[in-house]
């Protein structure tokens, strides 16, 4: 494997990586206002 193999696997590794913590914290985000929301109609 040369150095630019190399490097594209590793941009995607961590291209992929971002991609699924900034998912995650999309989720997390929904989650808290989906609470909010049921709390709300819940009161």
């Amino acid at each position: 494997m040369n150095y630019v193999e190399r490097y594209i696997e590793q941009f995607l590794r961590a291209t992929v990586r971002n991609n699924i913590k900034h998912y995650l914290l999309m989720l997390d985000e929904k989650m808290k206002n989906l609470d909010d929301y049921m709390r709300y109609f819940n009161y």
